[in-house]
């Protein structure tokens, strides 16, 4: 498995990237105040966009290719971790699992179209069979 998952720190305000295949992670953003905010409430650590992005630019061939998630600074303003969508494109996988918002992910489809994405929407109703769909194949809109 390789990638990039990036959880909140509530109520501390921070947002970690953790690399998947290490293991290792590092501070990518913590709340500021509205001067100093990158995106949002968000200021984010350059250095960390850059570790992120040297940690996707490295994959090659995976089983699984996770990254979460992809949002409006790669999509919107091409920036951030803009790596995530080279390997999304060009990295040898079996199964990539992307998380983005709902409003962007007809962008993301667009992006990645060579790929021929499915998309699916994660409800309270599907999320525990998704496993078993993503394994088995049965991917439905």
């Amino acid at each position: 498995m390789a990638g990039v998952v990036s959880p909140a720190a509530r109520p501390q305000g921070a947002i970690w990237l953790e690399d998947l295949a290490s293991g290792r992670r590092r501070l990518l953003a913590h709340v500021a105040p509205p001067a100093e905010a990158d995106l949002g409430r968000w200021r984010f650590s350059p250095a960390t966009v850059a570790w992120g992005n040297a940690r996707l630019r490295a994959i090659r061939d995976t089983d699984l290719l996770l990254i979460d998630e992809i949002g409006p600074l790669e999509l919107h303003d091409h920036a951030g971790l803009l790596a995530a969508l080279t390997a999304l494109r060009v990295a040898g996988y079996r199964l990539a699992v992307v998380t983005v918002r709902p409003a962007l992910a007809a962008p993301l489809a667009e992006a990645l179209r060579a790929r021929h994405p499915m998309l699916l929407r994660l409800t309270s109703h599907n999320r525990d069979a998704l496993p078993e769909t993503l394994l088995e194949g049965k991917l439905v809109a």
